[in-house]
């Protein structure tokens, strides 16, 4: 099995010419096939797709929510975005992240500019739980950067549909678990991205659940606002888009078809 499992959704018979590749990096405790229901509505549009399994997760190799270096995750979105270049050929390609996928996403992009023609992110977590687990899973990482706690996010902060609750529930391959090595890493990307948004990548959509309750809605308009302020006068493609209606899983809750309806008119805008 490859080191960073990859997957490919490309434009099934009967859907238009493809016209775009994205390439798709998860959060904490999912994996790159749990995407298959946006992909599918994806590769239906033309857009072909592919995800990854990052460390720890999925049938990615390793302890589950284990890290052993920050770059360890950079190196699977490198990975993600070979295989999907290799698939897409000449198609332009874009690169999306949701919850802590983002935060590796923007961080990814950040350091390798040009990379792809746009950058999505979804929920981005920008501000981390600032409770007991977290305060402990900083104190243990320098002793005991695998010891691992469970996430302890609420199932139902996932979504308000309950077959969307009923998929998390049964799905195999997803867990709760973060070790304080994955925890700390994390916190310490979030805090050098907010501290450079003169760096943000761009184009950039952000796509943000108004009331999420995993991640702060309220630090990811602080970002937003730092990247548009740090842009000094010159317009930035910036767009942020909020859903009042949606809780955390964004492209699985009551307004997915109005999210990916904004998503697949953001991708024809910049695919040109």
């Amino acid at each position: 099995m490859p080191a960073f499992p990859c997957y490919t959704w490309p434009p099934p018979a009967g859907a238009p010419p493809p016209w775009a590749a994205v390439a798709l990096v998860h959060g904490i405790g999912s994996h790159g096939e749990a995407f298959e229901p946006l992909a599918a509505e994806l590769a239906g549009q033309g857009v072909l797709v592919a995800a990854v399994d990052l460390p720890g997760h999925g049938r990615c190799p390793g302890p589950r929510g284990g890290l052993g270096r920050w770059d360890d995750l950079l190196a699977a979105v490198a990975a993600l975005l070979e295989h999907t270049a290799a698939a897409a050929g000449p198609l332009p390609l874009f690169l999306l992240g949701h919850s802590l996928g983002a935060t590796i996403a923007i961080d990814y992009v950040q350091r390798h500019p040009g990379c792809v023609r746009g950058t999505v992110v979804s929920n981005p977590a920008l501000a981390v739980d600032p409770s007991w687990r977290l305060r402990l899973g900083r104190l243990l990482a320098r002793v005991w950067p695998g010891f691992t706690l469970r996430t302890g996010f609420a199932l139902e902060a996932a979504a308000h549909d309950p077959a969307a609750l009923e998929r998390i529930l049964q799905d195999p391959l997803r867990h709760d678990l973060c070790s304080a090595g994955l925890a700390t890493a994390w916190l310490a990307a979030a805090q050098r991205l907010q501290a450079a948004p003169e760096r943000a990548p761009t184009p950039l959509l952000v796509l943000q659940s108004s009331h999420d309750p995993v991640v702060s809605p309220l630090a990811v308009e602080r970002y937003v606002a730092a990247v548009r302020a740090a842009a000094a006068g010159r317009a930035a493609d910036l767009t942020l888009m909020r859903y009042d209606d949606s809780l955390h899983e964004l492209f699985d809750d009551r307004e997915r078809r109005r999210v990916i309806a904004d998503l697949l008119a953001w991708l024809r805008s910049h695919a040109g």
